[in-house]
């Protein structure tokens, strides 16, 4: 029998082929007519192959196999090299609070961000007078959904002595993360395995990096100060990082003794853009400029903001209409730079 013969990854037809090359050889028999029994007994044989080739047997295939496994699969492999899943974490933050008359903010109160569901919950028991005052708020949810920007909140009962409250542009404490997707998690695995050589090769750096949490990206720019230099740029998973973000993916470093002579561990430069949205539908503008927002997000350092791009981001909430007023062209940051837009959102 053909040892060396295998239906991964091969079409029904090829199987059908397969099978009659199997039969010849294991019976001696080369007449296999289109219209006898035999062969039909084969074309059957070939279909229950086919189909345990295809159900069963090439998925596990693909499982045994870095570049194509997935999910718990996955999993599997970077558990083999001590690389563990980024699990998803809930924002955390002070929001800002407008009292009138002096009281009390129960831990468990609801804060809903205005015009969505997103909801905050206070974590500690806050005693407060008239003036303005912060409290600790916790994601009702893990995600990075809630990572959100400069918005006014709204308390789900009446609070005597509060006037209102605010999420203000830089509230959040720690951001939260989502479930590491499998791309991600299989480039820190390959980063993992690449790293266990001699040296400090790239790899390395990014692996480490990578690992410190609330870090979304990385990139390593060699800069001309001399042998020897390298910039890593950072962005968080609420976009420009904190000095303690950066300290901490310094300190990762440092302490695997991944140290050139001269290493800068920075905030991404910033493209600022603003983009102008006039639209209508069900949606409510702070939808629509939370999902122009999450894609400027999405594009990464060094990225390109397409207008066609935010119609597509758009499309996928189901408005009646909708007209990008601004950028009137495609914009590209920088290699150590990512975009940062203004976002106006405007219901007709």
């Amino acid at each position: 029998m053909a040892e060396d013969l295998s239906f991964l990854q091969k079409s029904d037809d090829e199987i059908r082929k397969d099978v009659i090359v199997v039969a010849s050889e294991e019976t001696g028999i080369r007449n296999f007519k289109s219209t006898g029994v035999l062969r039909g007994l084969l074309e059957t044989f070939s279909r229950i192959v086919s189909t345990l080739y295809r159900s069963y047997l090439t998925p596990i295939y693909q499982q045994t196999n870095l570049e194509t496994a997935g999910g718990r699969w996955l999993s599997m492999w970077g558990l083999m090299l001590g690389v563990v899943r980024l699990a998803a974490t809930k924002t955390q933050g002070l929001a800002t609070v407008s009292a009138y008359a002096d009281g009390s903010l129960a831990a468990g109160t609801w804060i809903t961000v205005s015009g969505t569901t997103l909801r905050f919950r206070i974590t500690e028991d806050v005693a407060f007078v008239a003036g303005i005052f912060q409290v600790p708020v916790e994601a009702e949810f893990a995600g990075s959904q809630y990572n959100i920007s400069d918005d006014p909140g709204l308390l789900t009962r009446v609070i005597a002595g509060i006037e209102s409250v605010h999420f203000g542009p830089d509230w959040i404490t720690s951001a939260g993360t989502d479930e590491e997707l499998d791309e991600a998690y299989r480039a820190r695995i390959s980063d993992r395995w690449m790293s266990q050589g001699q040296g400090n090769p790239p790899v390395s750096f990014e692996y480490y990096a990578m690992s410190v949490s609330g870090v979304k990206e990385i990139k390593l720019i060699r800069t001309p100060r001399g042998y020897g230099t390298v910039d890593v740029i950072v962005v968080s998973v609420a976009g420009i990082p904190s000095q303690a973000l950066l300290d901490d993916v310094y300190q990762a470093l440092y302490d695997h003794a991944l140290i050139c002579n001269d290493l800068q561990v920075k905030g991404p430069q910033q493209t600022a853009v603003a983009i102008d949205v006039v639209f209508s539908g069900e949606a409510t503008e702070n939808e629509v400029q939370e999902a122009v927002l999450q894609h400027v997000y999405s594009l990464g350092i060094g990225g390109k903001l397409e207008i066609r791009e935010i119609y597509a981001t758009l499309d996928a909430l189901g408005l009646d209409s909708v007209e990008v007023l601004a950028p009137a062209r495609d914009i590209s940051a920088d290699e150590d730079s990512i975009i940062v837009a203004a976002v106006t959102a405007t219901k007709v």
